[in-house]
């Protein structure tokens, strides 16, 4: 069956990877076998560096699975780009990530000119995420994970916007000190407002 799902979607700049859960970690490989990649990524070879940066280990269902100081940080800078145009043409800003978060609007509130500092997370729940933060001028929490709009954010305990930064990954605007930024997935009432959205633009 995997086969011919493959084989069905197949085109030459196309490579598909497949999760497989539930069996004995070494059995994924057996994916180079029938020429498709496990999702993780490993094949043909589990290399170590890959591993310590995502922290994929020997089974997605290790409800302890880490996260490594990659997955989140503290951006000082911003610059603004086209996310549709950089999905269609494959073309990255000359920009550093470690410093320059790119953002497809002008962000409110976003520091001017900032240095340095530190973010790491505390508290990770599927649905409930929690950052420290420490900006001596501000700057831009980049949480390594996927932008949906239904998340919703706090700095302090007090709502943030969240920004879809480098194309698919969520930022939030902190000012200068020391904070604790938190994300919550809330999928009822983000549906709720999506639904009334779209009830009100159609009348």
């Amino acid at each position: 069956m995997l086969k011919a799902k493959l084989k069905a979607a197949a085109a030459p700049d196309r490579r598909d990877r497949v999760e497989l859960i539930g069996i004995a970690y070494h059995w994924p490989n057996i994916g180079m076998i029938h020429d498709f990649d496990h999702l993780f990524g490993h094949n043909p070879l589990r290399l170590a560096d890959f591993q310590a940066a995502t922290a994929a280990f020997d089974t997605t269902a290790d409800p302890q699975r880490p996260f490594t100081p990659l997955r989140v940080m503290l951006a000082t800078e911003w610059r603004q780009a086209d996310f549709a145009a950089m999905l269609k043409n494959g073309n990255w800003p000359d920009v550093d990530p470690r410093r320059t978060v790119l953002l497809e609007h002008a962000p409110a509130g976003a520091p001017a000119a900032a240095i340095g500092g530190t973010a790491r997370i505390v508290h990770y729940r599927n649905t409930d995420i929690e950052i420290e933060a420490d900006a001596p001028d501000g700057g831009f929490i980049v949480l390594n994970d996927v932008w949906h709009p239904w998340w919703r954010a706090t700095v302090d305990g007090k709502p943030a916007d969240i920004l879809k930064a480098n194309v698919l990954f969520r930022a939030v605007v902190v000012p200068p000190g020391k904070h604790v930024v938190r994300f919550t997935f809330h999928p009822l009432t983000g549906a709720l407002a999506e639904l009334a959205t779209r009830f009100h633009a159609q009348r």
